[in-house]
């Protein structure tokens, strides 16, 4: 049963792994209105890159609207990976229209 299971883990690993070797997520980007898109992204993603999927996420015009997760601002030169920022984390996005 162990080695079933660390088997299974192991492939699913795998699967969250890119062909490029970074790990791959899913990221929510929820308005102050309550609407969200969900992202697939790595952990490389800037968050200048980030913001530009939410907003083509949503077909709506890019804008440069600041980007928060747990209450700190974070720079758009920034990677996840440079952040802390892990698969399932909801990142909030400070634009009225979005």
């Amino acid at each position: 049963m162990r080695k079933m299971l660390a088997v299974l883990c192991m492939a699913l690993f795998a699967i969250a792994v890119t062909t490029s070797g970074l790990l791959a997520m899913k990221l929510t980007i929820k308005g102050k209105s309550g609407r969200a898109v969900v992202v697939n992204v790595d952990e490389k993603t800037t968050i200048g890159e980030l913001r530009k999927k939410a907003y083509e996420a949503r077909k709506l015009p890019e804008k440069k609207s600041l980007l928060e997760h747990k209450g700190r601002d974070l720079k758009d030169s920034k990677s996840l990976l440079d952040l802390g920022i892990k698969e399932g984390d909801v990142i909030s996005i400070i634009d009225p229209s979005f």
